[in-house]
């Protein structure tokens, strides 16, 4: 794949961000009124590079997210991030129209997700502050219009819990390593390949890491 004009192909990584930055503006446009719809959904993206640094530990997430509650609308956000692998694009896109609290139901670009409990508890609080069941189903889920509105939220959530802010996009294959999921849970396509090679990085990272007489409870592959 070439991103770039009259010179080699860029690192697939590059090409991800460039489409990633399209995503958002044609969802930009679309808010208003300029496209009738986004050339983008649906595409397949070239796969992520494999890094060498693991995502970040559960326990500065899971400080980062109970942080966060007394902001309901950043705390669902960070719940869906890291318990169900959400794109931030993705994240940011989604609308009311395709959530569905009962049963616990949201439709995304490749899967149907069924929602975790805490998932769905942090979404009714939220939701209930929008208005509860009189809310605009065309309404986006969440208040940020750029990543870096939602990481500013997020900065000051972690200065309450004491932790370093870590890139909001880790959250996704930290997810990947503490959680059993499914193709569907996490938002991949009924191909199993991505998936599967996304589970296999960040989990194999975790067990290099965890390596022989450490903790095993250092990582966690379950709840």
């Amino acid at each position: 794949m070439s991103f770039s004009q009259d010179g080699p192909p860029v690192k697939p990584n590059t090409a991800r961000a460039r489409l990633s930055a399209l995503h958002g503006l044609y969802e930009a446009l679309l808010d208003h009124g300029v496209l009738s719809s986004n050339p983008l959904r649906g595409l397949r993206r070239p796969p992520q590079e494999r890094r060498d640094t693991p995502p970040p530990p559960r326990q500065t997430i899971e400080a980062l997210i109970r942080a966060s509650r007394s902001n309901a609308a950043l705390h669902a956000a960070l719940t869906l991030l890291y318990h169900h692998a959400f794109r931030l694009e993705e994240l940011l896109a989604l609308k009311w129209q395709a959530v569905r609290l009962n049963p616990g139901e949201v439709l995304r670009a490749h899967s149907i997700t069924r929602l975790d409990d805490a998932s769905v508890a942090s979404l009714l609080r939220w939701q209930g502050q929008q208005g509860g069941i009189f809310h605009t189903p065309q309404a986006r889920v969440f208040p940020y219009h750029t990543p870096y509105e939602l990481r500013q939220a997020a900065y000051l959530a972690s200065l309450d819990a004491g932790v370093r802010l870590m890139p909001l996009r880790e959250l996704r294959r930290a997810s990947l390593r503490d959680f059993e999921h499914t193709s569907e849970s996490a938002g991949y396509a009924d191909d199993q390949t991505g998936f599967q090679n996304a589970l296999a990085l960040a989990r194999g990272l975790a067990d290099t890491l965890q390596g022989p007489g450490s903790d095993p409870d250092g990582t966690q592959d379950g709840a």
